[in-house]
């Protein structure tokens, strides 16, 4: 290399440290940023695998199960007046109509974890509260007992308890503990054992108490 080539790969990497330094990133003698030196990337799941569900697969699914096919036989028959969701059956698949303006597909078990993963779990799901996965979701499927089952899916989410910053949850307010002035007014018993090796009567548990008020305490094997 001449020594313009040098002077213009110094200058370069002159520019490309000022860049770094202006945007406030740090590199190491590998090229890492410190961004990427000191956190490695989350693991991303992949998305779900499921075969593919035609209208043939989702009657068939939806008669499979119990629920949806007692919803499917009661849809023409029920007093739909005055209520502001009902069911109805079109084309063989089982909706849920609500306010009259939406319109949701009764999901079977076999496509509700499913569902939620993708709606959820996947790049564009975001890992959203169970609020607003609530309502992403019933924007096009229903089912019964469907917040409870998203409630536990999302608080059982291994990435959201790993990464969700710490404290937001509130603390239980204190209150005031009376103060227990007359001795064995009130005791604290407990349960010690299994204890190895029994005692000479072949008893393995000692049943402790403890005075409130004066700290006396007591135990019986």
């Amino acid at each position: 290399m001449d020594a313009r080539g040098a002077e213009e790969a110094d200058k370069e990497k002159k520019e490309d440290g000022m860049r770094v330094r202006r945007h406030g990133w740090c590199c190491n003698d590998k090229g890492l940023t410190r961004q990427e030196f000191r956190h490695k990337p989350l693991t991303v799941p992949d998305t779900p695998k499921h075969t593919r569900v035609d209208r043939e697969d989702l009657i068939r699914l939806q008669q499979d199960d119990e629920v949806i096919k007692r919803m499917g036989k009661t849809a023409m028959s029920e007093n739909r007046a005055g209520r502001t969701s009902f069911s109805e059956k079109r084309d063989g698949i089982v909706y849920r109509v609500y306010n009259d303006s939406t319109r949701q597909v009764v999901l079977p078990e076999s496509l509700r974890k499913y569902v939620m993963s993708v709606a959820r779990d996947t790049i564009t799901g975001g890992h959203l509260g169970i609020k607003k996965t609530t309502e992403k979701i019933m924007s096009n499927f229903y089912w019964p007992d469907m917040y409870e089952d998203l409630a536990r899916y999302c608080r059982a989410c291994d990435v959201c308890q790993k990464t969700v910053s710490k404290g937001t949850v509130q603390k239980v307010p204190t209150e005031n503990i009376p103060v227990v002035d007359v001795p064995f007014k009130r005791v604290a018993m407990d349960l010690i054992g299994p204890i190895e090796p029994a005692g000479e009567a072949g008893h393995r548990y000692i049943l402790t108490l403890v005075d409130y008020a004066t700290r006396y305490p007591g135990a019986i094997q």
